[in-house]
């Protein structure tokens, strides 16, 4: 998977963030990408992570303490094999 995209409906706020993170059977990757402030975006296209069948995976959510209540999709890049 690779070419993680974030998007929330509400900014965090301030100098909070929301931080996004692909996992692997559990794990964090290297596909990560935080949103800080204003912003309502955040994007990696620069790693990526392997996933062979039967494996599972799940992008991760975490808000710094005082950040807005949001809500986020996410889109990323398979190879489709």
């Amino acid at each position: 998977i690779k070419n993680l995209y974030i998007n929330v409906t509400v900014a965090p706020g301030g100098a909070q963030t929301y931080t996004a993170t692909l996992q692997v059977q559990g794990a964090d990757t290297t596909v990560a990408c935080t949103i800080t402030g204003a912003a309502q975006s955040c994007n990696n296209t620069a790693n990526s992570a392997n996933i062979t069948a039967g494996q599972i995976y799940a992008v991760k959510f975490v808000s710094s303490v005082t950040a807005a209540a949001t809500n986020m999709n996410w889109g990323a890049q398979t190879d489709g094999h």
